[in-house]
Formats: C-alpha cells, sequence, structure tokens
C-alpha cells in the first residue's frame, strides 16, 4: 500500500443517515467509515443534499449509495474530471425487476447509461462485480465483502425439540415475505405444528403498504398468528439475541447482492433454509450447512420436513457447530482492504 496514497488523497462518502432505518446497507456503509476512521484514515461523509450544495467538487475519490442512483442520473454528466466517482453497489433494481420488464431490457434502458459514466463500483460480492461486467461495465471494482464487527456467543444447549427459526428481514416485496406467508397459509402442517416458532425482525417502513398486507395476513389468520412474532425494527445486539436463541435461520429473499443477515446466521452457526437469489448460495453448502431450495413452496415444504422430523435439523446443527472457525475477518481489515484495493494501479 502506497503511503502517499493514505496521506493525501481524498475520500467522500455520499451516503443516507446510517442511522434512519436498519438495512444491510446501511450497516456496511457504517462499518466501512468506522473502520477507516479507527485506522486514522481521514475521510468525509455527507448526504445527498449537502453534497448537491457544495460549490466546487475537488479532486478526490466520491462513493455514491445506489439509493442516490436517481439524482445521480442528472448529476454524473456534470463531474468534473477531477474528482473519481464511484457507486456502491448496495443493489440494482434490474436485479429484481418491476413486472412487464426482463433484467436485460432494464438494465440496458435504465441502469447503463447512468452506470457507464461511473470510474468505478464498489461491491460488497463477486457475483455483483460479475454482473456488472456481464453487462459491459469493465471500469474499475473494488470487491469487500462485509466484515463481522462481534463476537458471535454460540449457544450450544437450545432445544433440539421445538422449531425456533427467525428471519431478519424488512417488509420489502423483494424479501419474498408476503408469498412465504400465503404458503404457511395453505400448509396443513404448519398451521398444525405445535413444535414451530418463527420470530420476524424487520421494518415495516420502507414499503408500507407491502407490510400492511403481511402483517394483516399473520393478524387475520388464528393459526399463522400462534406461530409468527414481529418484532419490528431491533438494534443489532437485540438481533445478535434472537439469533442466540435460534436453531434455523430462514430466508425467502429473491434476490441478495450479499446478504448480511445469511453472514450473521453463519457467524453463530445457525443452520439457514434459503430461497437461491443472487449471493445467497454462497452462505450455504446445501445439505451440510442447511438447505437451498429452488422456490416458495420447496421452502414450505422443507419446513414441513423438519416440523415432521426435527431430527433433521439437529443433524445439521451438529454439522455446523463442529466447524472450527468462522474464518471472518474485522472491519479494521476490511478498511486496510479497501484502501489497498482503491489505491491499486496509481501512479
Amino acid at each position: 500500500m502506497r503511503q502517499s496514497f493514505l496521506k493525501n488523497e481524498a475520500i467522500t462518502f455520499v451516503i443516507p443517515d446510517v442511522n434512519a432505518f436498519q438495512s444491510g446497507g446501511n450497516i456496511y456503509n457504517k462499518n466501512l467509515i468506522d473502520g477507516l476512521l479507527s485506522i486514522g484514515y481521514s475521510i468525509k461523509v455527507m448526504d445527498w443534499d449537502t453534497f448537491n450544495n457544495v460549490k466546487e467538487i475537488g479532486k478526490g475519490y466520491y462513493f455514491f449509495d445506489t439509493l442516490y442512483f436517481a439524482q445521480l442520473a442528472t448529476f454524473l454528466p456534470k463531474k468534473t474530471n477531477t474528482a473519481q466517482f464511484f457507486l456502491i453497489v448496495h443493489h440494482l433494481d434490474s436485479l429484481y425487476p418491476p413486472k412487464n420488464w426482463t433484467s436485460k431490457d432494464y438494465f440496458l434502458e435504465k441502469e447503463y447509461p447512468i452506470l457507464k459514466l461511473f470510474d468505478g463500483f464498489l461491491t460488497s460480492s463477486q457475483f455483483t462485480a460479475n454482473y456488472l461486467v456481464d453487462n459491459y461495465l469493465v471500469t474499475k471494482k473494488i470487491v469487500l465483502p462485509p466484515a463481522i464487527n462481534f463476537q458471535p456467543i454460540i449457544n450450544t444447549k437450545k432445544s433440539t425439540a421445538d422449531i425456533q427459526a427467525v428471519m431478519v428481514a424488512n417488509l420489502v416485496e423483494r424479501k419474498g415475505i408476503l408469498p412465504f406467508l400465503k404458503s404457511l397459509v395453505k400448509s396443513p402442517i404448519i398451521q398444525q405444528a405445535k413444535n414451530l416458532q418463527l420470530h420476524l425482525i424487520g421494518t415495516n417502513k420502507m414499503e408500507p403498504n407491502y407490510a400492511e398486507a403481511c402483517l394483516q395476513l399473520i393478524e387475520k389468520d388464528p393459526e399463522l398468528k400462534k406461530i409468527i412474532s414481529y418484532h419490528g425494527q431491533l438494534s443489532s445486539l437485540q438481533v445478535h439475541s434472537f439469533y442466540q436463541e435460534a436453531n434455523l435461520f430462514l430466508s425467502t429473499a429473491f434476490m441478495e447482492t450479499y446478504g448480511m443477515s445469511l453472514q450473521e446466521a453463519r457467524a453463530f452457526r445457525l443452520p439457514i433454509l434459503a430461497l437461491k437469489g443472487g449471493n445467497v448460495k454462497n452462505h450455504v453448502e446445501n445439505g451440510r450447512t442447511g438447505w437451498l431450495v429452488d422456490n416458495m413452496s420447496e421452502v414450505v415444504h422443507r419446513l414441513e420436513n423438519l416440523v415432521k422430523r426435527p431430527k433433521d435439523l439437529v443433524q445439521i446443527q451438529q454439522c455446523i457447530v463442529q466447524q472450527t472457525s468462522n474464518n471472518f475477518y474485522n472491519w479494521e481489515t476490511a478498511a486496510k482492504q479497501f484502501l489497498l484495493k482503491l489505491g491499486e494501479g496509481m501512479s
């Protein structure tokens, strides 16, 4: 790593308030910034309104959250050559396109004209970096997987008779919660299960109409209400307490560019039952640390099998606990890698 780069290159993050709501993107931004500060690197952080009022964009590196993608569409053509603009690719709509759009068509028409103007990209997974390359974007990419900023306490005395499942997902369409709940309502096995509890954690503020449909379905079905407890948005420490008590992590997301809650579940040595989507497959060794399935009916079918044969869950749990290391790194190390990768190729 070049010392001149560490001392002289300005880095600015243009991101939403990381405390406004709990999301994988906000957690990633906050922890990366904290990691950079912890190793003594001076950076600037501002939201879009503050950035947009800056009279002169100086030399340096600017990292923009994808939540500002619409604003950047009009701003990017005006940028100066002295500034290097990177997009932090937490998500792209083409990965889960609106109805009546194919992923390819949406990307080419709505995203590519803007994305090609960036000098580079910061992604949390190789999956996302490959997606950009496959779609004709060959500019610089920094792949920096999220780190772990806590020491998980592994509970080795969990119940083996009952299924204590946890879902950590904001109530938005991409997370697949509503079709999952509708499938549960149709399952006589799940409806009659006495050994299943499911804890749902995540904000209902991002897509309120969708969230309301999910919560109303739980409220109106008495059997579903017995099984599912909704806890809203919780702090990281509160979420960790659910990981400690759970013996199954459930993901019904149609698309994850990384899947930070899946990473946390792995850190707590939880078996994972997950719908395949994006980077999810890189968190699960199918049949060894959990189960990967192709569609929502298979998620419910696998859950039904666990209700009938909880010993299957015990076997997976024992296999995971025997692992000697989670092989995760911390955010200080991640920050150093970020600077190294950003500085590669400098003269």
